[in-house]
């Protein structure tokens, strides 16, 4: 086990997407994880829940949905 180090933020899920280690959280968005250190990698706001397929991962915040292709980015948002 390795202690890793991060911006204080609260993480809510792990992800691995395109041979990588993404991390969301409320208060930034999405972080990616590089050796020992989660580094902030795109802001989104609020950002909790993930879901990975080969072609894509999929990022769901309070009134959003986010889709990143690894390299591009979709996404939209609920109102009510």
């Amino acid at each position: 086990m390795i202690e890793l180090r991060a911006d204080p933020f609260d993480y809510f899920g792990i992800r691995e997407f395109c041979g990588k280690r993404y991390w969301s959280s409320a208060q930034h968005g999405l972080s990616v994880q590089n050796g020992d250190r989660i580094e902030p990698f795109k802001e989104l706001g609020e950002a909790f829940t993930m879901e990975a397929s080969e072609a894509y991962l999929v990022i769901t915040g309070w009134k959003t949905v986010f889709v990143f292709d690894g390299a591009g980015w979709r996404g939209c948002e609920f109102g009510y």
